[in-house]
């Protein structure tokens, strides 16, 4: 898969984006960050695949992107959503643990 290194701010001109939406997808993404060679910018590894082409419109839209790319993007999604479902499940878990734990010091009160 081909990448390209861009700073948010690239990133966000690229696509058509503020800034504070490229960092917003880039970190949920979970796109590798490097520092710029000067050590002055952030830099995010972006699957071009992903990647507006410049001078057209929404990849997407335009049919640009290819199958695999859409497939790479929804496996990433699904991972992610397991991963927070497991979390919300894991503090749930503890959520109804403290739960009766204040409750056996309540009745001891």
């Amino acid at each position: 898969m081909d990448f390209e290194l861009l700073s948010y701010r690239e990133l966000a001109a690229r696509q058509g984006w503020k800034v504070d939406t490229a960092r917003k997808t880039a970190h949920r993404r979970g796109w590798d960050k490097s520092t710029s060679p000067d050590g002055t910018r952030v830099l995010v590894k972006v699957p071009t695949s992903l990647l507006r082409p410049e001078g057209r419109d929404d990849p997407v839209c335009s049919g640009s992107m290819s199958l695999d790319s859409l497939q790479l993007a929804l496996d990433t999604e699904r991972r992610r959503a397991a991963s927070a479902e497991a979390d919300r499940d894991a503090w749930r878990s503890q959520a109804v643990a403290n739960a009766a734990i204040v409750q056996k010091l309540l009745e001891r009160m």
